[in-house]
C-alpha cells in the first residue's frame, strides 16, 4: 500500500489541498487536481478496482478516478489549463471543464524551477498527443482484481495517474510500496490521492 508512501528529494513535502467544491482562486503551473467521474464507465470501472486495494479507512482514496496536472494558462485567452491523458491521448484542457465539487485541487508545494519541470514534461506529453495507455488500465484493473503483480503496457502511450506521477517526478517525487520505488506507469489516482493525504480533505467519500 502506498499511504503516506510519496517522499520528495530534500524531505516530504507538504501540499495544500483544497477541499472539494472550493475551487482555487488561482491555478498555479505544477498543481494536480483528483477528480471524480461519476457517470463515466471507465472511472466507475477504475473506482471498483481501486477500492479492491483501498478499502476501510483508505476508501476515500478510491473517490478519485482521474488525475490532470495544471499547465501554462492559454497562450491566447489566459484561460487556465490542464495537461491530461484520455481516450483522445494526452491533450490540453481548459480547467472550467471541471466542476469543483467533482475535483481535489493539491498544491504541490513545490519552487519555480521545480514547477517549471512539472509542467515543461507534462506539455510536452500534450504537444506529441501520447496515445492513451488501454492496455495498461486493463492490466493495472487485472493485477487489482487477482492481487497480482504482473502489469503490462504499450511504449508511448499513457494513463492519466501516470502523466500526473511522471510529471511530478521530474520535480523530485517518488512513490514508494512495500519499501520499494513504485512504477509511475502503473500508479492509479488512488495512489497518488494517497501519497498527497488526502485523508486530511476528504473522509466519508462514496
Amino acid at each position: 500500500m502506498i499511504r503516506h508512501g510519496v517522499t520528495c528529494e530534500g524531505g516530504t513535502p507538504k501540499p495544500h489541498p483544497y477541499p472539494p467544491g472550493e475551487m482555487p482562486a488561482e491555478w498555479v503551473p505544477g498543481d494536480i487536481i483528483l477528480t471524480h467521474s461519476p457517470r463515466s464507465v471507465l472511472g466507475i470501472l477504475i473506482r471498483f478496482g481501486e477500492r479492491l486495494r483501498y478499502s476501510g479507512e483508505d476508501a476515500p482514496f478510491a473517490w478519485f478516478n482521474h488525475a490532470a496536472i495544471v499547465a501554462r494558462p492559454d497562450p491566447k485567452t489566459g484561460e487556465p489549463r490542464v495537461v491530461e491523458a484520455l481516450g483522445s491521448g494526452v491533450k490540453f484542457s481548459f480547467a472550467s471543464t471541471y466542476e469543483p465539487k467533482w475535483f481535489a485541487y493539491i498544491d504541490v508545494d513545490a519552487g519555480t524551477a521545480d514547477r517549471d519541470k512539472i509542467v515543461e514534461f507534462a506539455e510536452k506529453e500534450a504537444v506529441l498527443n501520447q496515445k492513451y495507455g488501454v492496455l495498461q488500465i486493463a492490466s493495472i484493473i487485472g493485477t487489482l482484481v487477482t492481487n497480482g503483480r504482473l502489469t503490462i503496457g504499450v511504449d508511448g502511450t499513457e494513463i492519466c495517474s501516470a502523466l500526473a506521477a511522471k510529471s511530478l517526478r521530474a520535480a523530485g517525487f517518488w512513490w514508494e510500496r512495500d519499501k520499494t520505488i513504485a512504477d509511475e506507469s502503473y500508479l492509479t489516482p488512488a495512489d497518488l490521492a494517497a501519497g498527497f493525504h488526502t485523508e486530511l480533505i476528504r473522509t466519508g467519500a462514496s
